[in-house]
């Protein structure tokens, strides 16, 4: 199998840049179910992506064996955790939130105000960093593979995104 959808003839079920049908999803989460030997997390923001891929690991029965997760920011809006609420009843699953820790936001806030993020590309990713970064590893510790919804259509920098390919930092295996 190649890991490029872009790569994929058309009479093999093509994946073009700009469409992926139901079935080619369904099957490559499969594909990535048999080929990650231990425990997959996928992480959801709740956008459309994310919410598009809950329905096809729902849909593929395969969300008793993969863990739900989403970084709780401490900035999310109402409307997140009614959408979060809404997802876990209609698939019957349970999303963890992972939320970054109490003193390192209150150290954040203390340094750079409430709003800090706004005032350099430092301070953003310092931001980053303790509400997301540190969160998220918390949320991968022990995961063997990891379902981001990253597409090599989303912008320049991801053009080379691979539906599988070994984080080599984090050891598991990212499905994009």
């Amino acid at each position: 199998m190649r890991t490029n959808p872009k790569a994929i003839p058309s009479d093999q079920g093509a994946v073009s840049a700009n469409r992926i049908d139901e079935h080619d999803v369904g099957t490559r989460l499969m594909t990535a179910r048999a080929r990650c030997a231990g425990t997959i997390v996928f992480t959801t923001s709740f956008g459309l992506v994310d919410q598009v891929l809950t329905h096809w690991i729902a849909s593929a029965g395969l969300a008793r064996e993969i863990i739900f997760a989403t970084l709780d920011t401490g900035r999310l809006f109402p409307e997140v955790h009614d959408l979060w609420a809404l997802t876990e009843d209609r698939y019957g699953i349970s999303i963890r939130g992972y939320a970054p820790e109490a003193a390192d936001i209150e150290r954040l806030v203390l340094q750079q105000g409430i709003n800090g993020f706004r005032i350099s590309p430092e301070t953003r990713r310092r931001c980053c960093a303790v509400r997301k970064l540190v969160p998220l590893e918390r949320a991968l510790q022990g995961a063997a593979g990891w379902i981001t919804g990253l597409r090599a259509d989303q912008s320049r920098a991801r053009a080379d995104t691979s539906f599988l390919q070994q984080d080599t930092e984090r050891g598991l295996l990212k499905i994009s």
